[in-house]
């Protein structure tokens, strides 16, 4: 029995060394809050824009080193081929802890009315879904 407890041992110190020397990366960084807002400087929380404002998204990022990727989809909810979802723009950006701010204007004029999201993803994995609307 104690020979086996050894084995156990050595192995799970083999696993740590090994992902130690192939750079395994364990990350603390957690999203603590996706907000929509009206406007740059994100003191007005909303979640209804008009078709020709620009969305923009403060995603807060807690307890993360300075190589943490975040990436925000922006999404309109029943539009794409068949009725169903499609993405409209994305963003990524390299950051540690804080406030990161992320926006996404229309490329022509105006977004159509309906319904959207915004997904947050820290490093390919989604943490937040967002819903929004766009009404007159």
């Amino acid at each position: 029995m104690q020979k086996a407890h050894w084995a156990l041992a050595l192995t799970a110190l083999a696993l740590f060394a090994s992902g130690l020397a192939c750079s395994i990366e364990i990350t603390t960084a957690y999203v603590r809050s996706a907000t929509l807002v009206r406007d740059e400087a994100g003191e007005s929380r909303t979640s209804t824009y008009a078709p020709a404002d620009t969305f923009y998204l403060v995603v807060d990022l807690a307890n993360a080193s300075d190589d943490n990727e975040v990436r925000v989809a922006w999404v309109q909810v029943g539009a794409g081929e068949g009725g169903g979802d499609r993405v409209i723009g994305e963003e990524t950006i390299r950051s540690g802890s804080g406030k990161i701010r992320f926006s996404a204007a229309h490329p022509q004029q105006q977004w159509p009315v309906g319904d959207y999201r915004a997904e947050v993803y820290l490093n390919g994995t989604q943490t937040h879904t967002v819903p929004f609307t766009v009404q007159f």
